[in-house]
């Protein structure tokens, strides 16, 4: 049996009998199903529903708003060009990595507790017994993979958006250093340059 936040993956034996009645094959198969309105749902569990809800709004959020961002540009000064990142995507997909890891709070709910899971998946489950523990299945491997990636983005997006406004504020003192220059040359020009030779004086009458 699997378990999600929101459905369960019940998997069963069937044999279907052969046409000689000696043979038989053994299938299995896996149906999705909500759990029962006796489902006692504890505070660790409704949390990481709530989590998994804000991680997908947030989600569709930063994809729709990314993807708009990157084709406008933004100017901060009308002198110095026009930067292509934004300060708030670096914290905004660290928020979406915390709510996506928050989402493994399923694992310490009381899903697992054989209580709780009784009676799911009809009269096969009702002598059986569940372990008090979960192990990682390919949700909770998607989930951590997702909270790499979202870790992933936030940590580039932020560097981008550095080495972005480092440029810019390279820009910015360029311009004032040369003038600067362009000055002390002038005056050491000045200072060094030989006095002019004095031209005699013709007087004709």
């Amino acid at each position: 049996m699997e378990l999600g936040l929101w459905y369960y993956a019940f998997y069963a034996w069937v044999v279907v009998p052969g046409g000689s009645g000696l043979t038989a094959s053994f299938y299995q198969y896996g149906t999705c199903n909500a759990y029962e309105e006796y489902t006692q749902i504890d505070p660790t569990w409704k949390a990481a529903q709530a989590f998994s809800i804000i991680t997908f709004i947030l989600g569709i959020f930063t994809l729709v708003a990314v993807c708009v961002t990157s084709c406008v540009t933004n100017c901060y000064q009308k002198e110095n060009g026009f930067a292509t990142t934004y300060g708030w995507q670096a914290p905004l997909c660290l928020f979406t990595a915390l709510c996506q890891g928050l989402v493994l709070l399923f694992l310490a709910s009381n899903a697992c507790n054989s209580k709780v899971l009784m009676g799911l998946g009809g009269r096969d489950t009702w002598n059986a017994t569940f372990p008090d523990t979960c192990s990682l299945s390919t949700g909770a491997n998607l989930v951590i993979s997702a909270v790499v990636f979202w870790f992933s983005a936030a940590v580039t997006s932020g560097m981008a958006h550095k080495f972005e406004q480092q440029d810019m504020s390279g820009d910015e003192v360029a311009p004032a250093d040369d003038t600067a220059d362009a000055a002390k040359k002038a005056e050491e020009g000045e200072g060094n340059a030989p006095e002019p030779e004095e031209q005699p004086v013709v007087v004709t009458n």
